[in-house]
């Protein structure tokens, strides 16, 4: 007797509710008004507590979701920071290279080689890096490091820099890090990647002390050239550390598919300036010289202007020169961060173009020894990702932390 009562006092309290809720649904204000004082005030307070709610929960699990640690990669290493990468492209990118700056003085925690640096992408997968030799390089409070990130969402990313085990063992490599890597550290030239080429009266290409040398024939017409075995068509940026001897001329570099001939000509005599025809030459021809600037190089003949500018740069200590080439057909030139020239050419877009390292040189002295530190190439965007370095944390981290997965948090343990 008492379940039956039971269950008919259950059945008669969820038909008095749902009728209740219909009435709230369909008729809100009539429902209000029928509530008592006592019945109004438990509903306005009920219906603060549903807004606070609905609006706290939310904001918390995406502060939450902002903040979430990824779990550290290994306890090993005492140090990290967080890497925010903005992608302003507008498009998703794969196994794009991007540079940041850390500061690598402190060697109570970085190594003095920074051999201990290492790098991961958000999950904790470690991913190629390269520390940018001398520019600065390690042990300076601009340390520039290169890292090649799997996927980068429109949206942006994150990946981590590790540091501080005074154990570890160098893993930097530029050739898995880049489309097209040489720091010419070897004794000799690479002929796996370089085809060594001399035009004129003579001339020898060497490597010495961390750098090619380029070195035409003396006081002759004559030219030193690296050539790649490797092609590129488009969305491409070639960056190299580059000086001569002296305060000169002749400095160029060429991308084509074409013969190598020499650039004013298109021939075989005027070897100070040399090229490869159908593509395009980033030609130095001197210090404020109106002929400076960028060419197309047709199938046959001399240089075709692109763009030209009398600018002066001393080419007798190293600068970074930066040379590219988008699917659109833009191209520029760039030395330590200064814009210099460029101009729109799609004429060569599609070919397989090699690229060329020259340095020429003049009956009467002029033209000298130039000297390569390191050439790289990356993919190129419209708008380059940026990075910004959140403040160091230091490991092996907290009893808990979060570890991401897909953007969600899963509180782990760490015994």
């Amino acid at each position: 007797m008492k379940i039956a009562n039971w269950k008919l006092k259950i059945k008669t309290n969820v038909k008095i509710f749902l009728i209740s809720l219909f009435y709230l649904v369909r008729h809100p204000r009539r429902f209000y008004n029928a509530l008592s004082s006592r019945g109004k005030k438990w509903a306005l307070r009920g219906l603060i507590t549903l807004l606070i709610i609905l609006i706290a929960v939310p904001v918390s699990l995406w502060y939450s979701a902002k903040n979430a640690k990824a779990a550290w990669w290994n306890e090993n290493w005492m140090y990290r920071k967080r890497i925010d990468i903005t992608n302003g492209s507008g498009s998703n990118l794969t196994d794009f290279q991007v540079s940041f700056t850390i500061d690598t003085t402190d060697t109570t925690k970085f190594q003095a080689t920074c051999a201990d640096i290492r790098v991961t992408d958000n999950t904790g997968k470690l991913i190629p890096y390269w520390i940018e030799e001398n520019n600065p390089g390690c042990g300076n409070a601009s340390t520039k490091i290169w890292t090649k990130v799997p996927s980068l969402p429109s949206s942006g990313g994150t990946i981590y820099v590790y540091y501080g085990n005074q154990s570890a063992t160098a893993a930097q490599s530029g050739e898995k890090t880049f489309d097209f890597f040489d720091d010419f550290d070897a004794d000799s030239i690479n002929s796996a990647k370089w085809d060594e080429v001399i035009e004129g009266t003579g001339g020898t290409v060497s490597t010495s002390g961390g750098a090619a040398v380029l070195s035409p024939n003396a006081n002759t017409i004559s030219s030193a050239n690296l050539r790649s075995v490797a092609t590129f068509t488009n969305n491409v940026v070639f960056e190299m550390r580059r000086k001569q001897a002296t305060n000169e001329r002749y400095l160029d570099f060429s991308l084509g598919s074409g013969s190598v001939v020499d650039t004013d000509n298109g021939g075989s005599t005027d070897w100070w300036h040399t090229s490869t025809l159908s593509g395009y030459v980033w030609y130095y021809n001197a210090p404020g010289n109106a002929a400076n600037g960028i060419y197309r190089m047709p199938v046959a003949g001399g240089k075709v202007g692109v763009n030209t500018s009398s600018f002066t740069t001393d080419t007798s200590t190293y600068k970074i020169h930066k040379m590219s080439y988008s699917s659109a057909g833009a191209i520029s030139w760039s030395i330590d961060g200064v814009s210099e020239a460029s101009g729109t050419d799609n004429t060569f877009l599609s070919d397989a173009k090699k690229i060329m390292i020259s340095e020429g040189e003049y009956s009467n002295g002029l033209g000298d020894d130039q000297s390569v530190d390191w050439i790289y190439a990356h993919k190129y965007a419209s708008t380059a990702p940026t990075t910004s370095l959140a403040s160091e944390e230091k490991g092996p981290g907290p009893l808990a932390y979060w570890k991401l997965d897909e953007g969600h948090g899963d509180l782990e343990t760490a015994i």
